[in-house]
């Protein structure tokens, strides 16, 4: 399924890979994706099915997936046994973790496939069917995060474009690191551990890409498509409210100076200065979490006024070497763990008349992760000649992407392998797609197995002749109309 999918795990609707192709050629792009009513979900609750494909353990982690949207959100839904009409999900074990982008019309399917059980990763493909794109896609992504192009696998460059703001709304919801949504920190890398995104805040890197559960963010952004902002705050099971002074106080995870923290532990605190200073705090003694390049265990700290965005999160046993500073009077510290025990985080607060500073990457930093390229002559003006093009990303069909670089100019991309996709005898793990099956056959044979009898494109190509083209008025026409 891996070759069909965009910015790896987005099935495209007809319409919404026509808007992509367009604004690939340069074409001017006059409908916004995530703002396309027909990508909203208007009669709730929102019905969903599971498929026999899926086991016990799927299917009670993907409820508590969908309880998690429904406990936090103003979005409900109902499932339902058999087959409804109108609208509707569909949860099968497909080959991978992917979703639509918003509402598709009548079935549609999200894959739950092996190794996509956790509960943050289900949650992040019904984030998608809901009408979210990854974070890093936003218009405003370039101020947050710096994509390091030389360690991207090269078939896959473009799917760390950023979106234009006629495809992607924001609602005056700010940039999130902590998003469920948001790409990690090695995402398609040459070798699996090369950053492939840079935190423009050093302090972040270990926040983005996290897939425990949604942030406050993910919610509001929710709530104001569908409710006007109805926002349902979580309790904590542990921390309080803790009032800040001129002199240190000490705070430190459960069990730390005994056998320190086990999994599944949540806590958060307050601390407040009863006195309108700013507050700083820093890590002292010993400092311990599991390690992984995304923070499943971790102490995270808010500093900023707006303390409704993630804050930057510490993990392994790399502990802070600089004090922090808050914004406001105000700091918030939430600590939580899942995989395993370890020995937690000791701190200590105090008051400060000290001024506020953001912690931001050195023009210096960023210049020695960004490698130069030799090989690529320049010309008077100081641009380089173009590279090379990329592998195609995708065998046929027509949905590929291939790149090539030229310094001080935007990467060029282009569709390629316009090939049509060969018959497919045994298209049953696309039993809830429209791509492979230009007939209909599998998109109406969901318990069955089914054969493609022709060999098919993606959309919006269409197979002629061996081919995939898309020259066809009345298929333009189609679509637009849709």
């Amino acid at each position: 399924m891996e070759p069909y999918l965009f910015e790896g795990d987005i099935f495209l609707s007809e319409k919404q890979a026509l808007s992509i192709l367009m604004r690939l050629e340069g074409a001017r792009n006059y409908r916004s994706l995530s703002s396309d009513p027909d990508a909203i979900w208007t009669q709730l609750p929102i019905k969903y099915r599971f498929h026999e494909s899926l086991g016990k353990f799927e299917t009670s982690q993907i409820m508590e997936a969908v309880n998690y949207w429904q406990n936090n959100t103003c979005i409900r839904f109902e499932h339902v046994i058999e087959e409804p009409a109108g609208d509707f999900i569909e949860f099968f074990k497909g080959q991978g973790c992917y979703s639509t982008i918003g509402r598709l019309g009548g079935r549609q399917g999200i894959s739950i496939g092996e190794g996509c059980e956790r509960m943050g990763v289900i949650e992040h493909e019904i984030g998608h069917a809901l009408g979210l794109w990854h974070e890093q896609s936003r218009p405003d992504a370039n101020e947050y995060v710096k994509v390091e192009k030389d360690f991207v696998l090269h078939s896959y460059l473009c799917d760390f474009q950023r979106r234009g703001s006629d495809e992607i709304q924001t609602l005056g919801i700010p940039y999130d690191y902590g998003s469920v949504m948001h790409y990690g920190s090695t995402a398609f890398s040459i070798d699996g551990s090369s950053r492939t995104l840079i935190t423009l805040d050093p302090l972040y890197q270990n926040t983005i890409g996290q897939r425990e559960k949604l942030s406050f963010y993910d919610i509001r952004i929710i709530n104001e498509a569908y409710c006007s902002d109805q926002i349902n705050p979580k309790n904590a099971d542990c921390g309080g409210m803790l009032k800040a002074t001129s002199d240190w106080t000490y705070l430190e995870s459960p069990g730390y100076s005994d056998e320190g923290y086990t999994e599944n532990q949540e806590c958060n605190w307050l601390i407040d200065s009863s006195h309108n200073h700013r507050i700083e705090i820093e890590f002292v003694d010993q400092f311990s979490f599991l390690c992984s390049n995304i923070c499943l265990d971790y102490v995270e700290i808010k500093l900023s006024k707006d303390q409704k965005n993630t804050g930057p999160r510490f993990c392994c046993d790399e502990k802070p070497k600089e004090s922090f500073i808050s914004e406001g009077s105000q700091i918030v510290v939430i600590f939580r763990t899942q995989a395993t025990q370890d020995i937690g985080f000791r701190l200590r607060f105090r008051t400060t008349t000290n001024p506020y500073k953001p912690v931001r990457i050195s023009e210096e930093i960023t210049k020695s992760e960004s490698p130069s390229h030799p090989s690529l002559k320049r010309d008077p003006d100081g641009l380089t000649e173009w590279g090379r093009w990329s592998e195609c990303s995708r065998p046929c069909g027509g949905c590929g992407i291939q790149s090539r670089i030229r310094n001080c100019e935007a990467d060029s991309c282009s569709i390629c392998n316009l090939n049509a996709c060969p018959i497919n005898a045994n298209c049953h793990r696309l039993l809830f797609l429209n791509r492979l099956c230009d007939k209909g056959v599998c998109t109406n044979a969901a318990d069955e197995l089914a054969s493609c009898n022709e060999p098919s494109c993606c959309p919006p190509f269409f197979y002629s002749d061996g081919k995939c083209i898309r020259d066809s008025p009345k298929a333009y026409t189609n679509i637009e109309n849709q």
